[in-house]
């Protein structure tokens, strides 16, 4: 899988004038962006394909119609596992105004990604500033508005549960029981449902499900039927699937998916 720069070093300029900027991005091979950093807020989004984003702590998966907010200095690293259009916004913390901590999972709605399909061509032709001005404020207030999925998967910081995480990310129906997981490690189902609570305060069958979950919205996102997006995350049971998902988000995901048309 090649390795590329970050979007950043491609040729964006944000200036005092012009303090919001947008780009696409095409990936037609398999991509892994190293660890990297920027100094602006960074929304990342893709108009097609799938994305996988981690930070030192946590994962996300963005597919079309999703998007993670990155605050500014935030190391995060990007795979792409097959051809996917990027779309990616820059702007100035001042702003944004209540930057967040840490990244964001939120939705992409028809008018944000119109906005944003209208900052791509800002200067074809050429706004006034005034115009300009205006459609940074009303992308901006949108960027506040549109839903946030307040759903991550957490990276352990005992080492030796990573492989775990790892799986799930990569495979989020992988059926490995807490049991054979031990076994692979060489502990007893105890010691490794003890060291589950100790550093990430669930269980082991609570962290798969996050992991499914947070796997399950950029599907559910998509436009793909919740009885298809259950499936594909592991659940054989759509009615099951509904039922930890509103667990864990609060939302049906015929909810999330209204959500998503607004």
């Amino acid at each position: 899988m090649p390795a590329v720069g970050p979007p950043s070093e491609l040729a964006i300029s944000i200036t005092d004038s012009h303090p919001f900027a947008v780009l696409y991005e095409q990936w037609d091979d398999p991509v892994t962006v190293s660890n990297h950093t920027h100094d602006c807020v960074q929304l990342m989004g893709l108009a097609a394909g799938a994305l996988e984003i981690t930070t030192p702590n946590a994962s996300w998966m963005v597919s079309p119609n999703t998007a993670l907010l990155i605050p500014p200095d935030l190391p995060h690293h990007v795979i792409s596992r097959s051809p996917c259009q990027l779309l990616v916004a820059y702007l100035e913390p001042e702003i944004y105004d209540g930057v967040p901590e840490t990244a964001e999972m939120m939705s992409v709605t028809p008018l944000l990604a119109a906005l944003l399909q209208r900052l791509t061509r800002a200067e074809q032709p050429v706004l006034a500033q005034g115009a300009l001005d205006r459609l940074i404020s009303v992308t901006v207030d949108e960027l506040h508005d549109s839903p946030r999925y307040p759903v991550r998967l957490v990276r352990p910081r005992d080492e030796r549960l990573v492989p775990i995480y790892e799986a799930l990310i990569e495979n989020p129906a992988d059926p490995t029981s807490l049991d054979d997981w031990a076994a692979r490690f060489g502990w007893s189902s105890r010691t490794l449902a003890r060291s589950f609570h100790q550093d990430l305060g669930m269980t082991f069958r609570q962290y798969r499900q996050h992991a499914r979950i947070v796997s399950a919205i950029p599907l559910l996102a998509e436009g793909n039927a919740p009885s298809e997006v259950a499936r594909r995350v592991g659940y054989q049971s759509a009615g099951t699937f509904a039922e930890v998902f509103k667990g864990v988000t609060g939302r049906t995901p015929r909810q999330v998916q209204a959500a998503e048309r607004v």
